[in-house]
């Protein structure tokens, strides 16, 4: 289980990671605040380790002056500050660096702020339920139709819909 909604971060935590993705986030609506971070300020936090490789583990330790853990753990749906240790560099393919290596290259701290705005998922759950509405009818009513149809049905449609399920 990644650190996330089932998992929660207290106020004064924080998670560190070697790097930041949108594919961490399994649903819209997040509100994301990027700013410059710096080691002094990141020594303030208690930390989560989800940096997933020895050496970056090594050097945030000796950056940070704690013990940073290996953690491989995947981050999902996670609110709350993610401090980031981002490597400068652009690596070949498939290059792994040691810790002598990384340390030759410039890091940069970035705190990532990350809040889901629950009425965009409450949006998208009404949205979702008003076409499973309009499905239901036109099936109460003896229309063949899809989804999209539905959709059509429901928020209009720019231009003539094309049906791929053979309604008219």
């Amino acid at each position: 289980m990644g650190y996330g909604e089932n998992n929660p971060i207290a106020a004064a935590e924080a998670v560190v990671s070697n790097s930041f993705s949108l594919g961490m986030l399994n649903e819209l609506g997040a509100k994301i605040s990027v700013e410059k971070a710096s080691p002094q300020e990141i020594k303030g936090y208690a930390l989560r380790s989800v940096v997933g490789h020895e050496a970056t583990a090594q050097v945030f330790s000796a950056i940070l002056g704690r013990e940073i853990p290996v953690n491989r753990q995947q981050l999902t749906n996670f609110t709350g500050i993610l401090f980031v240790g981002q490597l400068m560099a652009r690596l070949p393919e498939g290059k792994v660096l040691s810790a002598t290596e990384m340390r030759a290259l410039p890091i940069r701290w970035f705190k990532v702020t990350i809040e889901w705005n629950r009425a965009c998922w409450d949006n998208e759950r009404l949205s979702q339920e008003k076409v499973e509405a309009e499905e239901d009818r036109q099936a109460t009513e003896g229309e063949i139709g899809c989804q999209a149809c539905a959709f059509a049905n429901i928020f209009g449609s720019a231009g003539e819909l094309k049906h791929s399920c053979g309604a008219s």
